[in-house]
């Protein structure tokens, strides 16, 4: 998560929430569009699907 210059508390939930769609990411990261490109956005969403499993309902 270095290289999108994400701040702790971001990353922190990031990790407990486990975004599965591009919204969730915009209403963890502040200012999601001025900050991220949405080739950016794109690449932070399928790096929590590879590397974070979904939560168990």
């Amino acid at each position: 998560m270095q290289p999108f210059n994400l701040s702790r508390g971001e990353i922190l939930q990031i990790a407990n929430f486990r975004p599965a769609a591009l919204v969730e990411v915009h209403l963890i990261v502040d200012d999601c569009e001025k900050r991220l490109s949405a080739e950016q956005q794109d690449e932070v969403l399928a790096l929590v699907q590879k590397h974070l499993p979904q939560k168990a309902p």
